[in-house]
């Protein structure tokens, strides 16, 4: 009977690319563009169904705005907010990447 046995040598885990160039970033900019694909899909269909409907297929003309219009403002209001703050981060640091303390050290195997 042979009994071999596997020994797993422990290593640092390769790191990809941070930043821009990482594939986060690109993992984002694709949900970003299939949700806008998505809400662009479902406008489309809204307002293909209201011109090609009877009249009367709305129960409401018009949409009451009480409610949405001024979460509207504070979601796009909390945005700007945030984005300065964003934006001297990056320009202290000089690159918008996570601190090398965030980054395992390299071991020599």
């Amino acid at each position: 009977m042979n009994n071999d046995t596997a020994v797993a040598q422990p290593r640092d885990l390769p790191v990809g690319p941070l930043g821009r160039a990482g594939l986060g970033w690109f993992g984002v900019g694709t949900l970003v563009a299939t949700e806008a694909a998505l809400f662009s899909y479902l406008l489309f269909a809204y307002y293909y169904t209201g011109a090609a409907a009877a009249p009367g297929w709305l129960l409401e003309p018009h949409p009451v705005l009480k409610l949405a219009l001024p979460n509207t403002i504070l979601l796009l209001a909390s945005s700007g907010a945030a984005w300065p703050v964003y934006s001297s981060n990056c320009a202290a640091a000089s690159r918008c990447e996570p601190s090398s303390a965030a980054r395992p050290a390299a071991r020599d195997a």
